[in-house]
């Protein structure tokens, strides 16, 4: 058998601590103008389509936009990245603890070495409530990088290590 390409990154890499055991905690908005992020390095230049992350507790559904934005200042910058339109995604208030795979609206043209936001917030707020899932600093896995924040009024960086994957085709070099 042929080597494969790998079709999705997932930050942080899953094997990573796994034998101490991994908790989780959750981050929530819930109200209009909030959004939840975290930063990774693209590892290969290529297209990415699509953002997949992992909710929490959901008191409240709403539809969600999710995007990719450039980096200014360690936060998400408001500018889409690679040229992507975000992508939505219907959430439901009985979907707690569930995986996403979000298509983005067109793909992002990526770079390897860049940092990257991927940005979900309300596509327009009506009541949700939606906790994302984090892996809790004081477990097994402990890193710097890739990290979150979210956005209630300002932003704020959190060294809570994502859970979030993205895909997409590899169709350039590492960067390394």
């Amino acid at each position: 058998m042929t080597l494969q390409t790998q079709a999705a990154w997932m930050f942080p890499d899953p094997h990573t601590g796994m034998a101490g055991g991994i908790t989780f905690g959750s981050f929530l908005i819930d109200a209009s103008g909030e959004k939840f992020a975290c930063i990774f390095r693209v590892p290969k230049s290529g297209n990415i389509h699509k953002v997949g992350y992992l909710t929490g507790t959901v008191n409240t559904g709403d539809t969600v936009k999710v995007g990719l934005q450039t980096s200014t200042s360690g936060f998400p910058s408001g500018s889409a990245y690679g040229g992507m339109v975000a992508g939505t995604q219907v959430i439901n208030s009985t979907d707690d603890n569930t995986w996403f795979t979000t298509a983005l609206g067109t793909d992002a043209t990526a770079t390897a070495g860049d940092y990257v936001w991927a940005v979900i917030e309300f596509n327009s707020f009506v009541a949700g409530s939606i906790n994302f899932q984090v892996i809790n600093p004081t477990s097994a896995v402990s890193l710097s990088f890739p990290y979150i924040a979210q956005f209630t009024g300002s932003w704020a960086a959190g060294p809570f290590p994502p859970v979030i994957y993205i895909e997409y085709d590899e169709s350039g070099s590492d960067g390394e």
